[in-house]
């Protein structure tokens, strides 16, 4: 069976849609091999893996503490033997897969943050970043800088603001990318990087200054 793409709906405990949150999948005829880290859609919750038709293990990350370790304290069992992921269903692709999977686990086992990311040229003019752009970000398991990746992505910024829900304890590091795919550079000539930890379920605003300058005027025929 050729490569297809399937989508599913990941709910808590009570039924609310859990966006952007970090989910793995993998063939369950493969458990020696790695998990594929992935994310649920920013709106609605959706997962979007694939297969070629074999079944495919889907697990939701585990509640974690700061250090990125799994709190034993909200730990549920099953039988996985790897406590950081719960395996909440065994999709047979080869059938029709459901609309909506649910998570043992309520959101407010996490506690999650809802951060707002806006995007000035710079610090001189504080004029907001009006172009599109890509940012790349990776979500860290723990809170520390040393923590290790959970997962990377590259999503696009629209007028000059970007939203994010994620869970407490993960830090996370953005990284602005200019149209050629290279970094925004700091006054320093150093690629533009920014680290946050969440720790409270408060909206949390956070200035991102860019070093750049616009300008009106027109420019030559293939001269940026």
């Amino acid at each position: 069976m050729a490569l297809q793409t399937y989508q599913i709906k990941i709910v808590d405990n009570s039924n609310q849609e859990m966006l952007n949150f970090p989910m793995a999948t993998r063939y369950a005829d493969s458990i020696a091999a790695p998990k594929n880290n992935k994310l649920t859609s920013q709106e609605g919750g959706v997962l979007t893996f694939k297969s070629d038709g074999r079944p495919v293990e889907i697990f939701v990350l585990a509640p974690i503490g700061s250090d990125g370790s799994p709190n034993l304290q909200k730990f549920k069992e099953d039988h996985d033997n790897d406590n950081s992921y719960y395996k909440i269903a065994v999709v047979d692709c080869s059938h029709r897969v459901p609309f909506k999977l649910s998570s043992p686990y309520k959101l407010s086992d996490y506690g999650i943050a809802n951060t707002v990311f806006t995007f000035f040229e710079n610090e001189e003019n504080k004029k907001k970043y009006a172009l599109p752009f890509y940012i790349k970000i990776r979500y860290l398991k723990g809170e520390g800088k040393q923590s290790s990746t959970l997962i990377e992505t590259k999503v696009q910024v629209k007028n000059s603001i970007l939203k994010i829900n994620s869970i407490l304890h993960s830090r996370i590091i953005i990284s602005p990318m200019m149209p050629d795919n290279t970094p925004f550079k700091d006054k320093n000539g150093h690629g533009i990087e920014l680290g946050y930890a969440p720790r409270k379920s408060d909206l949390v605003d956070i200035p991102v200054y860019l070093s750049a300058m616009s300008s009106n005027g027109n420019t030559q025929p293939n001269e940026p």
